[in-house]
């Protein structure tokens, strides 16, 4: 069968490197294609198999012969196409990876049945068609081959003689063969960039899956950049940092985003990343929100998509809350959440919390005081606090007391203390070690004393508590 291809004007398309026998060929369709080594066996590649095929032609061979019914793609935008079995229908996808046509994506449907029963699986075949390419190019080239298979594993394998590791085909050559997602784009390997200057294409392949005798490919082709799943954005909540990502398609990489002023951004930001949209920012309204988007592909194409994202409730945590107080790797807090903090707290205009919610940790408070004194940092022996703290009744809270050390510029735990329902409290904090580090050139101590409520303590819900900012005074104690 194999040699009466020959006799209907088809050529091999094997490739033999250093002489005709088995172990020497780059099989490059391998056994899914008869004029390879659709009448050889597949798998290993250094024998022959026995009794095998044949099995159909390539979609190239048939174009040939006038065998063959294409389905051409066109320009879409994340568009399905259904394909049945190639041994039926003749159908095979046309895509094109450029606009001369030059060079293309094939797929088409091959099931385990008739002829090719004999094939390693069922599944979606994937080749690269470039009309340029050579059926054999030169050893020691860079020239590529005029219809070659794409593999599904990504290996390679049919490209190589069994003695470097090849084979000639094998299950996981084939797409769709699980419900896992498929995507191919020009930076995914395999991909879709051209073999011309490894150009970028327009072509993403965004799902390949085959169900009830057919398969289902998701692709698009669009000369116009957009967003695929643009509904797939995380949640965000309300002033918080937000970080999202979408898949773009269509058009020519690299990508430029910018926020459409159509709508109002509502807080967001975004950035491209290769072939995703960086959504960021803080939403600045709470709700289902739109904002609209733009992007512009290195050809000045331009699609403007709305996005929509749902935003809850503004949340905090008390490590965040403090970033602007304590030396954290914590994620800083903007000035977003520093007014509705302040808001929440007492109100004055700037952030200086004194009591508010923290999402999973109850209600804390925290001020801060500086303390000129006029002694030299040399002759601090010892430098005493107190400060005063007042409780709703019935309630206690844990306290923390924080120096700055001026020589390491970062806050030092100095101490903790237990605040129970007593009234009036003096709560007295010494630094005795080095207590010159906390003694700035000019002459400044600063300090921050911090309460918390601890979240559903003895079962129940934290409650807000009132803590006096009154720090009673520095005594500082000299040699």
């Amino acid at each position: 069968s194999h040699e009466f291809g020959h006799v209907l004007d088809l050529p091999d398309l094997y490739h033999p490197i250093d002489g005709l026998e088995p172990q020497n060929r780059r099989w490059v369709l391998g056994c899914w294609g008869l004029m390879a080594a659709g009448s050889w066996g597949c798998g290993d590649g250094s024998t022959r198999g026995a009794s095998f095929g044949p099995t159909h032609f390539s979609p190239w061979s048939k174009e040939q012969l006038g065998w063959i019914q294409w389905i051409d793609v066109g320009d879409v935008f994340d568009e399905e196409f259904v394909l049945g079995p190639a041994q039926q229908s003749r159908q095979a996808l046309l895509v094109p990876l450029d606009d001369v046509g030059a060079e293309f994506l094939v797929l088409e449907y091959r099931p385990q049945t008739g002829f090719d029963a004999g094939l390693p699986s069922s599944g979606v075949l994937m080749y690269h068609w470039d009309t340029e390419g050579a059926r054999r190019p030169p050893r020691g080239t860079d020239g590529h081959y005029l219809f070659a298979m794409v593999e599904a594993d990504g290996r390679t394998d049919l490209r190589l003689t069994s003695l470097n590791g090849g084979n000639r085909g094998e299950a996981s050559d084939a797409w769709g063969l699980d419900a896992s997602r498929v995507l191919l784009n020009n930076e995914t390997s395999p991909g879709t960039r051209r073999h011309a200057g490894s150009a970028p294409s327009r072509v993403t392949v965004h799902s390949i899956s085959v169900a009830g005798g057919e398969a289902r490919v998701r692709l698009t082709t669009s000369r116009v950049p957009g967003i695929v799943d643009v509904g797939a954005l995380p949640d965000g909540s309300h002033f918080n940092p937000y970080t999202g990502r979408l898949t773009i398609a269509g058009g020519l990489m690299p990508y430029t985003a910018f926020i459409d002023d159509t709508l109002p951004s509502r807080g967001m930001t975004v950035a491209t990343d290769g072939m995703e949209l960086v959504v960021g920012g803080a939403p600045e309204v709470m709700g289902d929100i739109e904002f609209g988007v733009s992007i512009e592909d290195s050809q000045g194409n331009v699609g403007t998509v709305v996005v929509p994202i749902t935003v809850g409730e503004f949340v905090m945590t008390l490590e965040r809350a403090l970033t602007p107080f304590l030396d954290s790797e914590a994620v800083p807090i903007n000035a977003g959440e520093q007014a509705i903090l302040d808001s929440r707290g007492n109100d004055n205009g700037f952030y200086d919390i004194d009591s508010v919610f923290v999402a999973g940790r109850g209600h804390f408070g925290a001020i801060q005081a500086d303390f000129n004194i006029n002694e030299p940092a040399d002759d601090v022996k010892e430098i005493k606090f107190e400060i005063e703290t007042i409780l709703n009744p019935g309630d206690s809270a844990a306290g923390t007391a924080f120096a700055y050390n001026w020589g390491t510029d970062r806050w030092d735990y100095v101490k903790a203390v237990r605040i129970k329902n007593q009234g009036n409290k003096v709560h007295v904090i010494r630094i005795r070690q080095n207590p010159g580090d906390y003694v700035s050139v000019s002459g400044v101590v600063r300090v921050i004393f911090r309460v918390f409520d601890q979240f559903k303590r003895n079962g129940k819900n934290p409650q807000p508590f009132r803590m006096r900012t009154d720090v009673l005074r520095a005594i500082i104690v000299t040699n």
